[in-house]
């Protein structure tokens, strides 16, 4: 094999194995692509006893969504301003990460028996513009004066 043979078989070699890599990496990022704003499967139990949300369908977007909360229970309950999004993946739920750290002003609402107050919230600082699929909206309630924390969600749909 002469010198210019060698050579023209290495560029070949070089020219394959970058095609191999590049297919490799591009496999791996398109079935990365579904969970790559994924966190942990959620654990979370909810518990819908209590407090109630309603969706207002009309007023839901990749942007954001209004909705009610609804105290079905005998007691007073204490809220606040934080919640996080989950989304639906193959019939688990997963936690939607955030493109940063999220924060909320320490309030505690209060919600009397039978009340219902209506929440507008926009989430694209924290989670910018939703891709389509199966969502649900997570929000901690207290019963008053209590310490024990409970979880609620309702899901919504963007299509």
């Amino acid at each position: 094999m002469t010198k210019n043979e060698f050579n023209v078989n290495m560029k070949i070699e070089r020219r394959l194995m970058k095609k191999i890599f590049l297919t490799i990496l591009l496999a791996l990022t398109l079935t990365g692509c579904n969970k790559t704003n994924l966190l942990e499967e959620s654990t979370l139990n909810m518990n819908n006893e209590y407090l109630k949300m309603e969706i207002n369908e009309e007023k839901t977007t990749n942007e954001g969504i209004t909705f009610k909360l609804i105290n079905i229970s005998n007691y007073d309950l204490t809220y606040g301003l934080s919640y996080h999004l989950e989304k639906e993946e193959n019939d688990k739920w997963y936690k939607v990460k955030p493109k940063e750290e999220m924060h909320f002003i320490m309030v505690a609402y209060n919600l009397k028996k039978g009340e219902e107050k209506e929440e507008n919230l926009k989430w694209t600082s924290y989670y910018g513009k939703l891709s389509k699929g199966k969502y649900r909206i997570v929000k901690s309630f207290r019963l008053k004066n209590a310490k024990e924390e409970f979880y609620t969600s309702q899901e919504f749909i963007i299509k």
